[in-house]
Parts: structure tokens; sequence; C-alpha cells
């Protein structure tokens, strides 16, 4: 068990300690439940895909005073926990820094993980992190953040009152419910490719303990972005998200179609036309480079210098030429570009995604948020429910409609008596009830184990 395992290291730490005086009861309590802290961190990263991701930890002595941080935590007690794990040999670190030479001080955060002895005494709990892991409810779920995207302190108002309301409704229909994805063990390796270099350090993560979603906000502003973020679904490749379920069952993803154009034309008081706003530049073939484009052309702020990703041997033209094609090809929302329209846009669509997350949460149905697009029980789209209220949704913020389609179309197989629901690649054997479908174990562990602690 891990609490057996926090007083076990909290033993030997204090065994090597060379303290003058035993902790305050208070102290003692903070320094249990910062190991506990970074061995539940250290427990999930051994499940994370791929394996053994690092974990972060703040030495920053401010943080452990803001909002942002655990009211439980402290700095002294998470410090001698981390410093104390280190000693012992438990994990390895990578010092960060901090620096206070900017005006707005920022640095890397230390890193740490797993070392061999407590990988294997983990991985020897007989349970999954993903099940037993909770959202900690007493942090802010809401985050602001200013220009230079760090987290800054703010005082809540009653509108900021609601939407943190909100979000633990939502986070808790999510608890309690179970999310994962459904991937052949011999699957694996390729997913692991797909998610990005091995050796980079921003390469993603699919954490399947991450159930619950946060808030985050730009620019210091509370109607600045708002997008949710946090939640594992929201780093799988899209290749491999029709294979998201929901309670062990398939699911649907439905997408907005040209949001962001679509709304820009309706706050601007034009009409955008029937011909797809991507797709008119320079036709279909080149639709997706021109939509990345698009979008990163709303979102600059006063410069047109190209961004990152963009490659003149893609589309055979320059930044510069292609923002003229773009620009003529919108001419009636024309002034609209580089001024930094991007957040407010997303805080448009967040705004919707609260909609329509906190109406089916209500009546205890899942709905899981990639962006603008969403995923649910597959008989949600099947039966149109989950379209109307998209489309019902935007209809209460904008007024008007707005396309929206299926990104991925699994057709169930017939039913029968004894399976009326006959769930796609579902296995209902005698056999495979015992033992777990011989394809996918690891899945088949986790649903054992969610299953058992449900039951």
């Amino acid at each position: 068990m891990l609490s057996e395992l926090v007083q076990e290291i909290a033993t030997r730490i204090e065994a090597k300690e060379s303290r003058q005086r035993s902790r305050t009861a208070s102290n003692q309590s903070r320094f249990l439940f910062s190991i506990e802290y970074i061995l539940t961190d250290l427990w999930k990263s051994a499940y994370t895909i791929p394996p053994n991701r690092r974990c972060r930890i703040h030495l920053n002595k401010n943080y452990y005073a803001s909002k942002y941080s655990p009211e439980e935590l402290g700095y002294e007690p998470t410090l001698d926990a981390f410093e104390g794990m280190s000693a012992l040999g438990l994990i390895d670190t990578k010092l960060g820094h901090f620096d206070r030479s900017k005006s707005n001080p920022s640095g890397e955060v230390t890193r740490y993980w797993l070392r061999d002895e407590l990988a294997e005494r983990l991985r020897a709990i007989d349970s999954h992190p993903a099940v037993h892991s909770k959202s900690d409810y007493s942090k802010d779920n809401l985050i602001l953040r200013n220009s230079q995207k760090v987290n800054i302190p703010f005082t809540h108002t009653d509108k900021t009152l609601e939407m943190a309301k909100n979000l633990k409704l939502i986070n808790s229909c999510l608890e309690r419910h179970w999310v994962d994805i459904k991937v052949k063990d011999s699957q694996m390796t390729e997913l692991i490719k797909a998610l990005g270099n091995r050796e980079s350090e921003d390469r993603q993560f699919i954490d399947l303990s991450n159930r619950t979603l946060v808030r985050r906000f730009s620019d210091g502003r509370f109607d600045r972005h708002g997008r949710f973020y946090g939640a594992f679904w929201q780093n799988i490749p899209r290749a491999y998200r029709d294979l998201i379920t929901i309670d062990g069952k398939r699911t649907s993803e439905y997408d907005y179609d040209t949001m962001h154009p679509t709304m820009v034309y309706v706050l601007s008081g034009r009409d955008i036309g029937s011909e797809d706003p991507y797709s008119r530049v320079l036709g279909e073939e080149y639709r997706q480079p021109i939509k990345k484009a698009f979008n990163a052309m709303l979102s600059s702020k006063g410069s047109s210098h190209p961004p990152n990703w963009f490659r003149v041997d893609e589309l055979q033209m320059h930044w510069k030429d292609l923002v003229e094609k773009i620009l003529q090809a919108h001419e009636p929302i024309a002034d609209v570009f580089f001024k930094g329209k991007g957040t407010e846009l997303m805080f448009y669509d967040s705004q919707i995604a609260e909609k329509l997350m906190l109406h089916h949460a209500k009546a205890d149905e899942v709905v899981l948020p990639i962006h603008d697009s969403f995923v649910m029980h597959w008989a949600f789209g099947d039966m149109g429910e989950l379209e109307e209220n998209m489309r019902r949704c935007y209809y209460e913020v904008f007024g008007s409609d707005i396309g929206i389609s299926e990104q991925f179309i699994k057709e169930p197989n017939e039913t029968s008596d004894e399976d009326p629901t006959n769930v796609q690649w579902e296995d209902a054997s005698i056999d495979t009830l015992i033992k777990g479908e011989p394809d996918y174990l690891e899945y088949s562990k986790r649903e054992d184990a969610w299953w058992t602690m449900k039951t």
C-alpha cells in the first residue's frame, strides 16, 4: 500500500537527518503529506505512456504561498521530503533555476524521476494510479496567467466563483466515470512513437490518472482564453482518438466546423459565405496549412513574422505572400488579423464548451473536451443528441448556427439478444471476462481495477 511506503520512507529520511529538534505535529503532518505527494506523482509516472515521465517540483518558496499550491504542502516540509528521498537514492534529479534578473522572474522547474528500487516498489502496489488518484479540490481549478505566461494571483469575483463551481461539478462527473484508451498491447510501440521524440523535454505523455480539468486564462483577464486543459485524452494523437472509451464503451467525436473564422465573421457583422474559409485560399489540397496560418494570423499581435512551424517548401511561397493570399480571400475581415484576437476567440469557444459539459454533467453524462471538439459515448452521437446540444450551446453564445462534423465514423455491428449494444471490439466470452481480452491485457487490468473499486 502507498500509505505504508510513505511511513517507511519518512522513517528512513528521519534516521539520516541531523535535526536539533523534532518537527512539530503540524510540520510532521505536512512532511508526511509531502512524501505522499511526491510518491503519488512518481507512482503516476511509472504508468504513463511512455513510462517514467519526469516529474516536476517547485523549489521557489513563493510558490507555496500561492493559490496554485495545495494547502497541505509547505516549503520546508516539501524540501525535506524531496532532498531526503534524493539522499536515499530513491530518485534522480535535475535541478532547475530561478532567474531573478528578469522583470518577471521565471526559470526552469526542477525535475525528478524514479530509480530502480522505488520503481519496483511502486509497480508492486496492487492497484493503478488512474483508478485511485483523486482531484485536489482544495486547489483552485482556475489559472490566471499574465502576458509572459506566468501564473499570477487573483481575487475571486462572483463571476469567477461561478466558473470554479461549474468546473467542480464537471470534474466530479468525470471522476465518477472511467475514461481510458483501449490500445492493444501490440500497438503501444507505435503510439509511443506518435507522441514525439524520446529525447525531447517537451514530448507528450499520456497520464491516465489525469482525469479532470483546469481552466486557463491569459493576459491577466478572465475574458481571454479560458480553455480547459489537464486531461490525458487531450494528449492522445488524433489517429488514436477513436480508441478512447468511457466506462468501457466506444465513443464518437464531433467537431465544430471552421469555428474561429465563423466567429470572426459573426463578430464583424459580415457574411462568411458558403465556401470553406480555408479551402477558398489555395484550394482543398492546402486546407490544413492554410488553417494553421489563418489562426496564427488571428493570434499574432502586431507582428507579421512567420511562425516557427512555417516552411516555404510546404506551400511553395514565402510567408509574406501567403499572408497576402489569406487577406485577399478574407477581405471583409482583413482588419482583424494581427490584432491578438486569438485569446478572445478562445474565450468564446470556452464559454460554449462550459455550457455543453455542464448540461451533460448535471445528468451525470461525460463529455470530454479537446479544444473545439467533444467526445462522448457513441450513442449520444448516433442519436444526434451531442450534435444538437453543440448547436444549441453555440447559438446561445452567438445567436447563429454553425456546421458540425463527426471526426470518426464507426458503425456498430448488428445487435443480438445477448448483447443489445454490441459495442465494437468488445469480447464478452466467459474466458475473456475472467482473464481479460488477450490483445488488451494492460487495458483489462485497469478495467478490472476500476470495477473492483466501484463495487
